[in-house]
């Protein structure tokens, strides 16, 4: 219970601050409130961590907070990936006026390359050790998301039997170039 109090008291806190930041900064660049709103978002969630994983008084439970904090915080840095990008589009669309279908958008593209890695991932689990097959997953989901949700952009509307026309050919695609990096690596 108490973690789910401190994490919706985190999305609160960040919802509120974000809405600060763009009510008393109305007209800087989106730049400039993108980086505002980030480091909001790293306090927020940096202070919760903190506070969540107090030392403790023996030297055990200080061997096992330093232990926590130096295993956790790349999870941390990478949570701040994907908020950062979201935010960044949701404050370019609101400073440049545009207005994104961005549920339908971002749901097909995440549905389907979620699809996509996960079989990716599930058929080729033996070359889990070789960094080509992470790259090559790496660089898909970059791809896709930076052509799909503009693409789908343009569409008037979406249907969602379109997740079948666009992760067959892409699940073609990364399972040949994970098959041809396993038949280079034997």
């Amino acid at each position: 219970m108490r973690l789910i109090v401190s994490a919706l008291g985190i999305v609160v806190a960040f919802g509120l601050g974000a809405w600060g930041i763009a009510f008393l900064l109305p007209s800087s660049p989106a730049s400039v409130k993108i980086a505002a709103v980030m480091v909001w978002l790293f306090v927020l969630i940096a202070s919760a961590f903190l506070l969540g994983n107090r030392k403790g008084n023996t030297e055990d439970e200080r061997r096992e907070f330093h232990h926590i904090v130096r295993n956790n915080v790349l999870y941390l840095a990478i949570a701040l990936v994907p908020v950062t990008a979201l935010c960044a589009l949701a404050i370019h669309d609101v400073d440049k006026g545009i207005q994104r279908n961005i549920r339908q958008n971002w749901l097909l593209c995440t549905l389907t390359a979620s699809f996509v890695v996960a079989f990716s991932i599930e058929q080729f689990w033996r070359l889990r050790s070789l960094w080509q097959m992470w790259g090559v997953l790496l660089a898909y989901t970059v791809l896709h998301f930076s052509i799909g949700v503009p693409a789908l952009a343009h569409l008037d509307k979406i249907r969602y039997g379109y997740i079948s026309l666009v992760a067959t050919p892409e699940l073609y695609l990364v399972s040949f170039l994970l098959y041809w990096i396993e038949t280079r690596q034997a």
